[in-house]
């Protein structure tokens, strides 16, 4: 078995797990403002394989030796990030879950501050207000990615897309499709330019399946206990509303958001 030469860390005052300690506990120092730290090898691979700018990989001794950990020093090496093992008992103490895999990476977080200077004039678009759930952002990730989606737009008050619940979530769908910090005011204005309608999934539209979404343009959906709120729905060219013949009051909203999207790539493919 290949292996590869690694600093091995077992100190906790060591300056390299002491920055990518205050990465997960949200206290970075001014420079590390942008940084996130992932946990797992999935989302290691997912990073690294993206292009997105990764800093340091961390392995836990018990894995450092392993095949999976050195192919992934050997793409952090190409990526010019440092690889540093840490002693088995230093490495939980990086991690926020409780029984970590032993792989995890500190890279620039993959959601991007602002829009484009333009919508795409063919894209679909999810946009999202005050979802306070990072598992739910990490699922309508997942969802819009597996959908084909152009962007995902997250507005101010919404969770972290880069909490570590919503990462998990995302299944690494958040370094395969943009992900932007956007209000729902200026990406309003952004799609009104592209000539892209948005969407409004409310309890008192017209019906969703006896007037179809539009296969091209956005869809807003909100917070989980009162939705939208009037100001965005007041922006908002078009409403839609999700039929439930059920005894169900509501639907979870990334269970909401995933219909949306499928149907405007239904839409899409019918030429709509």
């Amino acid at each position: 078995m290949k292996h590869l030469p690694m600093q091995f860390i077992s100190s906790k005052e060591n300056r390299i797990f002491r920055k990518g300690l205050a990465v997960r506990s949200g206290r970075p120092d001014d420079g590390d403002a942008s940084l996130v730290l992932l946990e797992g090898l999935r989302l290691c691979e997912e990073a690294l394989g993206s292009g997105c700018s990764s800093k340091v990989l961390f392995l836990s001794e018990g894995v450092a030796g392993s095949p999976e950990a050195v192919r992934l020093a050997e793409r952090a090496g190409k990526a010019a990030a440092e690889a540093v093992v840490l002693s088995d008992v230093l490495f939980p103490r990086l991690c926020a879950t409780s029984t970590p895999q032993g792989y995890a990476l500190l890279c620039d977080s993959p959601v991007i501050q602002g829009l484009p200077s333009s919508a795409d004039p063919e894209g679909r678009y999810l946009v999202l207000e005050d979802v306070r759930d990072p598992g739910n952002i990490g699922t309508m990730i997942r969802t819009a990615d597996a959908a084909g989606v152009t962007a995902v737009v997250v507005a101010p008050g919404c969770a972290d897309p880069c909490n570590d619940k919503a990462l998990r979530a995302s299944m690494g769908s958040v370094f395969h499709l943009p992900v932007h910090r956007a209000s729902v005011p200026e990406t309003a204005g952004w799609l009104r330019a592209a000539g892209l309608p948005l969407v409004a999934a409310v309890l008192d539209g017209p019906d969703l399946f006896a007037r179809p979404l539009p296969g091209k343009g956005a869809v807003l959906v909100g917070n989980e206990a009162n939705g939208l709120s009037p100001e965005a729905v007041a922006l908002c060219g078009l409403r839609t509303r999700i039929p439930m013949p059920g005894r169900a009051e509501s639907l979870n909203v990334a269970a909401a958001a995933a219909i949306l999207v499928y149907e405007m790539l239904k839409a899409s493919r019918r030429g709509g």
